[in-house]
């Protein structure tokens, strides 16, 4: 049957002379073999370059010894004239722009490692080239893609550091992800990275701001955080009042300055207690782990009394895996049964220090005494206790 194939007289006396001149004859057919190598997919290695030689006596019972001496005759070969290197020899390795790195090459970058490139080739996130087709062949990356990759993954934002840059606590931060006000990057540029957002999604939100606010009277306007503050609606409303601002059903305008996000969003007042009757308070929940500081905006309590609060069995704090954070459900029912003295100050128009002496008067006692980080004496006090005087 081999006589009946086109083409079978060259093939035939080339492996004649192959074996004539053995082993120098074999360079013949590898040189034939490489001139084919064009028509062959990949781009480089011994089976884009040899064809079915690449695997001599794999599926055709060629006898040991037979073999180990066209393997022999075939390394000679190389030893003498070279193997073909990426870029040189094919003209889709020519350009530029697609040329390939080793995997030796790309895991010596900054910031990567091996099972990230792992999972760059089984995700097949960028051109990913395996010279040989085989399970265990080396792997190519295209560099430039990878670079952009790179570059990206190196921009992004940790979570958790948006309340450094934006100055929003993070259970806005995580209301915001679950309301989608902020998409939380995904794949390749995200991969086994803590949750991240790209710098994009922080400008789309003073951007989004920008486009529904309006001019106010400097004079008659406050930071939404103060104007919260001052009108006793609640730390916890922060979240959906800051999505009105967003979705311009809150009136506000954006200041100028360097001072983070949320410092710039100014209010006016009566506008934020018009606001107030569409949010439904028991709809807002603390996240299950909460800083300091989000308590202390959450809860509109001092910074310092939480230490006290925590001490006296009104807050919890998760176990020191979790970083000495608060437990949100603790915070939930702090805000559901008690209140905090700066909060009755401000709501009863009394001076901070006075306000024991004046509820003492009204025959109201503190739910707790305890002492705040600064030393001083600080109480919390029952809302039930004073639902009268607080309506």
């Amino acid at each position: 049957q081999i006589f009946q194939l086109d083409g079978w007289h060259e093939n035939f006396m080339l492996a004649a002379r192959a074996v004539m001149d053995w082993p120098n004859g074999m360079g013949a057919v590898v040189e034939l073999m490489r001139e084919g190598a064009g028509s062959r997919a990949g781009y480089y290695g011994l089976r884009k370059e040899l064809g079915p030689l690449a695997d001599f006596g794999v599926d055709y019972g060629a006898t040991p010894q037979v073999v180990a001496e066209v393997n022999a005759a075939t390394k000679s070969f190389y030893a003498s004239n070279g193997r073909t290197k990426p870029g040189t020899s094919y003209e889709a390795l020519e350009n530029a722009h697609s040329r390939l790195l080793s995997y030796r090459e790309a895991v010596r970058k900054p910031g990567v490692t091996p099972t990230y490139l792992t999972s760059i080739v089984k995700h097949n996130d960028i051109e990913v080239v395996q010279a040989d087709g085989a399970k265990h062949a080396p792997v190519f990356f295209n560099e430039s893609e990878l670079n952009q990759l790179l570059k990206e993954r190196s921009e992004l934002r940790p979570l958790d550091r948006l309340p450094v840059i934006t100055g929003l606590p993070m259970f806005v931060v995580h209301g915001l992800v679950q309301s989608g006000h902020i998409c939380v990057a995904k794949g390749a540029v995200a991969r086994f990275r803590s949750a991240s957002v790209r710098p994009s999604e922080i400008e789309k939100l003073e951007a989004r701001l920008r486009a529904n606010g309006i001019e106010l009277d400097a004079h008659n306007t406050k930071p939404l955080l103060k104007a919260i503050r001052d009108t006793c609606v609640g730390g916890k409303n922060l979240l959906p009042l800051f999505r009105l601002c967003l979705d311009g059903d809150l009136q506000h305008s954006m200041s100028e300055g360097s001072v983070p996000l949320l410092s710039r969003i100014m209010v006016r007042e009566e506008d934020l207690i018009a606001s107030i009757s569409r949010i439904s308070d028991r709809s807002i929940r603390a996240p299950d782990k909460m800083s300091r500081r989000d308590v202390s905006i959450y809860l509109d309590v001092d910074v310092d009394d939480i230490i006290g609060l925590v001490q006296v069995g009104l807050l919890k704090t998760t176990p020191a895996e979790g970083g000495g954070m608060l437990v949100g459900k603790s915070v939930d029912d702090f805000a559901e049964k008690y209140t905090s003295t700066h909060y009755v100050a401000r709501r009863l128009k009394f001076a901070t220090r006075s306000v024991r002496k004046s509820l003492a008067r009204l025959c109201i006692e503190p739910a707790a005494i305890f002492q705040s980080a600064n030393r001083t004496e600080a109480y919390a006090w029952r809302k039930k206790d004073l639902a009268r005087y607080l309506t």
